[in-house]
C-alpha cells in the first residue's frame, strides 16, 4: 500500500481557534521588519479588529466600518498594491486561511445572542467596578 501524496491526505482535526493578537505576535517576535511589511502588517491588523469589534455593532460607524472591513477582506482584487491579496501575499499569509477563520468567526458571532457578547470595558469603568464591589 503507497503512502498517501500531499494532496491524498485527509485530516480530520478542525484548524486550532487562533486569537488575531495571537496571529500577530509571531510577526513581532520574529525581530524588526522592514518598515512596509510593519506598515502592511498594521492595515491587515486594523481590518481584522474592525471585522471583530464592529460585526455585532448596532451604530451606522460600526456598521460602516465593519462593512468595508469586510469587502477590502473578501475582495479577490489583485492589481491595487494594498488590496489583501497583495497585502497577505508580501507578508506571506495565506489569504484563504484567513478569510475561512474569519468566516467560521462571523458565523459564532451571529449565533450567539447579542446581549452575550463580550464588551469591552475601558480603564475607568474597571475603576469604578472595583469600588462599586
Amino acid at each position: 500500500m503507497a503512502t498517501p501524496t500531499k494532496e491524498e491526505s485527509v485530516s480530520f482535526a478542525p484548524p486550532d481557534p487562533l486569537v488575531p493578537a495571537q496571529y500577530f505576535e509571531t510577526f513581532r517576535s520574529r525581530g524588526k521588519l522592514e518598515p512596509e511589511k510593519r506598515l502592511l502588517l498594521a492595515i491587515l491588523e486594523d481590518a481584522i479588529f474592525c471585522f471583530f469589534k464592529y460585526a455585532r455593532s448596532r451604530s451606522r460607524h460600526g456598521q460602516r466600518l465593519f462593512r468595508d472591513a469586510e469587502q477590502w477582506i473578501f475582495s479577490q482584487n489583485k492589481e491595487w498594491s494594498c488590496s489583501f491579496e497583495n497585502v497577505c501575499l508580501a507578508l506571506d499569509i495565506d489569504p484563504e486561511y484567513v478569510r475561512r477563520g474569519l468566516m467560521a468567526a462571523k458565523q459564532k458571532m451571529s449565533a450567539r445572542p447579542v446581549d452575550s457578547a463580550p464588551r469591552l470595558v475601558g480603564r475607568r469603568a474597571r475603576k469604578k467596578l472595583r469600588f462599586a464591589a
